[in-house]
């Protein structure tokens, strides 16, 4: 059992995010709710485990090359990517040579989101992206996309502040009302 971490994490799907050591030269992994060590600190970072993956940062702190470890500490997506998100939906939002894609729980990069301004999470097989018109940042235009990129449902957002943070949190309420009228 170890205790002397210098950062312990929340439980994230039966396990527990931890480090040791300063900037920037510090370990992180995962130990169980007994205090034992199931992931070893290798890594230069970790996230916590969404849909049975997490996102680690290989190598240290200038590298920034992040992939995803399973439960049992087999890195299943290799460290190739920059940002990563939380898998949602079975799909996780990376930034591969500067361009962002959804990602499948194999790695494989499924939809290309360049010709996009932003987008939301996965959620019941669909995510919401959407463009900016660049003369009026009021006129913008969201599209519903499932897990192949391919457009559902387009729909005209007026009025909606160019601030991404309030289209994210735009998205989040259009997420939830479509999560909670399918039940």
């Amino acid at each position: 059992m170890v205790t002397n971490f210098d950062y312990i994490g929340k439980l994230s799907e039966g396990l527990i995010r931890v480090k040791k050591g300063i900037y920037p030269n510090y370990k992180c992994g995962f130990i169980n709710s007994n205090n034992e060590i199931v992931i070893p600190l290798i890594y230069a970072n970790v996230r916590n485990f969404s849909e049975g993956l997490a996102a680690v940062r290989c190598g240290n702190w200038t590298s920034d090359k992040w992939g995803f470890i399973n439960n049992t500490g087999e890195l299943v997506i290799p460290c190739i990517y920059n940002n990563p998100r939380p898998f949602y939906g079975s799909m996780a939002k990376v930034l591969y040579n500067n361009e962002w894609f959804f990602i499948d729980k194999a790695g494989n990069r499924i939809i290309s989101l360049k010709e996009y301004d932003g987008s939301s999470r996965f959620c019941n097989g669909y995510a919401k992206v959407w463009k900016v018109n660049p003369n009026n940042s009021s006129d913008t235009v969201i599209y519903t996309i499932d897990t192949l990129g391919k457009i559902i449902q387009p729909q005209t957002a007026p009025n909606v502040p160019s601030h991404s943070k309030a289209i994210e949190q735009f998205l989040d309420f259009l997420d939830n009302k479509l999560s909670s009228s399918k039940g």
